[in-house]
């Protein structure tokens, strides 16, 4: 039986569809994995890398996560140590550029000493640490408003002010720390052990303070009044010239099977406080991997607002007292006996911005978010290389 016409042109219409669907569908399939081809990782040539990272859209970044747990920069030690030679490659940006890891010491120093106009400060390290210091020399490019940053700390490091300012502050600090061991001494003493052995004691978070101290006495001087050792010094004293000569202050516990004396210690204020939660702050944000959407989280926390609130009071405090304190005593005119007024790094700071103002032709601005980033910073990174060292036994 023949089929008529209508049947025929059904049949034809179906199959024009059914070409035209599968046309598409090999089209999208096609541009599809063009497109997952492009997003792929694009390795840089003769450099060592891990396979599995550059076939993921997502690179490295999902073995971070999931191998580095709360600690990515210990994980990315350990990768760069796993892979051949130096110089390594990695996928830890998401549709963004591989991030090399340089593990020689002399190459790596090079890098940093000579060889600034090749190699600038990253667009992740900017990340990283702008959320807390927007405004820092340290999140900037090298150029012009570097340079303007950069140059009121240029002195910080010099031989006059380590001298004069930096040496004597450090050494007040070690004073208090001795005077401290020296009561914990007599008091290992007179728990002496049968055979006469003093009983030792844990030092290090004794160390601890006292390097924050000296952070605190290079950074602020006298203008700020609180210290970590200090608090402990009184309180240890108190138990010392109590009825019980300080037994209820005092415990043995056993530490690596080792007698141990442990003492009681005392708040540290809370100015000190929130000024160490500027390197908590940088550590919890590097440890989470992603700096923008870490610092998004960070920043809506309640008790993160009150610390930021209170760190600024604390800078601006600051800087207002040794501006009051240029005024009253005339700092800056050149002589030796004026140089010997600045006993701080806020000090110097605000004595380069006057002068820097009167070289400009401007009025000097003492407080701003730059000088406030410089400020807290004084405090932060040293509070945050003292945590890591104490985190690697180092004090």
């Amino acid at each position: 039986m023949a089929s008529s016409p209508g049947h025929l042109y059904h049949a034809d219409s179906s199959a024009a569809t059914l070409a035209v669907a599968v046309a598409a569908l090999a089209a999208a399939s096609g541009a599809s994995y063009a497109l997952y081809r492009h997003l792929l990782p694009k390795p840089l040539p003769d450099i060592p890398y891990f396979p599995e990272g550059a076939r993921s859209i997502l690179g490295d970044f999902p073995a971070m996560m999931r191998e580095g747990g709360t600690a990515p920069i210990d994980w990315l030690i350990t990768r760069a140590g796993a892979l051949p030679g130096p110089l390594s490659q990695i996928f830890i940006l998401p549709l963004g550029k591989p991030v090399l890891l340089l593990t020689d010491y002399h190459e790596s120093n090079d890098v940093m000493m000579r060889r600034g106009a090749e190699w600038d400060r990253s667009d992740w390290s900017i990340a990283f640490l702008g959320g807390i210091l927007p405004k820092h020399q340290i999140n900037f490019k090298t150029g012009p408003e570097w340079k303007s940053h950069r140059r009121l700390l240029q002195d910080l490091m010099g031989p006059a002010f380590l001298h004069s300012v930096a040496a004597p502050n450090i050494y007040r600090s070690a004073e208090r720390l001795v005077e401290l061991w020296r009561i914990k001494a007599d008091a290992s003493a007179a728990a002496a052990a049968a055979d006469g052995a003093p009983v030792p004691f844990s030092a290090e978070q004794d160390v601890f303070y006292s390097a924050l101290d000296a952070v605190l006495d290079f950074g602020f001087g006298d203008s700020f009044e609180h210290r970590a050792v200090e608090p402990q010094l009184r309180h240890l004293k108190s138990l010392v010239g109590s009825s019980d000569g300080g037994a209820a202050g005092v415990r043995e516990v056993a530490v690596n099977g080792q007698r141990t004396l442990e003492f009681d210690g005392a708040d540290v204020d809370e100015t000190v406080v929130a000024l160490f939660k500027t390197a908590e702050a940088i550590q919890e944000v590097g440890d989470m991997g992603v700096p923008s959407l870490a610092w998004a989280w960070y920043n809506m926390k309640p008790s993160s607002r009150r610390s930021n609130r209170a760190r600024e009071r604390f800078s601006r405090e600051q800087v207002e007292r040794a501006v009051r304190k240029m005024t009253q005593d005339n700092i800056g005119g050149g002589s030796g006996k004026e140089r010997d007024k600045i006993r701080s790094a806020v000090d110097l700071m605000v004595d380069r911005e006057r002068k820097f103002a009167e070289k400009d032709g401007r009025e000097p601005v003492y407080w701003s978010q730059a000088m406030h980033d410089e400020v807290r910073k004084k405090c932060g990174s040293g509070a945050l290389a003292l945590e890591k060292g104490r985190e690697n036994n180092i004090c």
